[in-house]
């Protein structure tokens, strides 16, 4: 039997406090190499250790009627009788769905991830092909921002 207790902090019953949506663990790090004329750099960003919890209809697919409702390809996988080990809860087009959607550890995500937020790639002209235009440095480079984003 599932037990509310009082709904207070001192008795919350059967319930407990799951996930952390603060980020922890952030990081980046900054790589440049440099070897003959040619430079590389890279930088990459991220946040090793978050939770997440989604509950939007985007996620859930079905969340109580037609008009509430995103579902799509990845929302057939709900448990049904022939498949009882689906992801997704059973739905109900009806006020009975909320309870399929209460904050429980089964569906809290993960939302650590990493990102290449930066890279370059470059070459500089030598010094004795640019001194006759009185420049100090020519540099070509091409640039590549948010790259990637990889989860965990």
């Amino acid at each position: 039997m599932i037990d509310w207790g009082n709904n207070t902090l001192a008795n919350p019953g059967d319930r407990r406090v799951i996930g952390n949506s603060t980020p922890r663990y952030s990081y980046s790090f900054i790589a440049d190499a440099n070897w003959k004329g040619f430079d590389f750099y890279v930088f990459l960003q991220g946040v090793a250790k978050r939770e997440a919890w989604v509950g939007s209809n985007y996620f859930w697919g079905v969340i109580g009627d037609e008009w509430q409702s995103s579902p799509f390809t990845v929302h057939r996988d709900r448990w049904s009788p022939t498949n009882p080990n689906g992801y997704f809860p059973k739905f109900y087009m009806s006020g009975e769905n909320g309870k399929n959607t209460q904050v429980q550890t089964k569906y809290l995500q993960n939302a650590a991830y990493m990102r290449i937020k930066n890279v370059q790639l470059g070459y500089s002209l030598p010094a004795h092909l640019i001194h006759r235009i009185k420049a100090q440095k020519v540099r070509f480079y091409v640039s590549v921002e948010n790259l990637a984003t990889s989860h965990s």
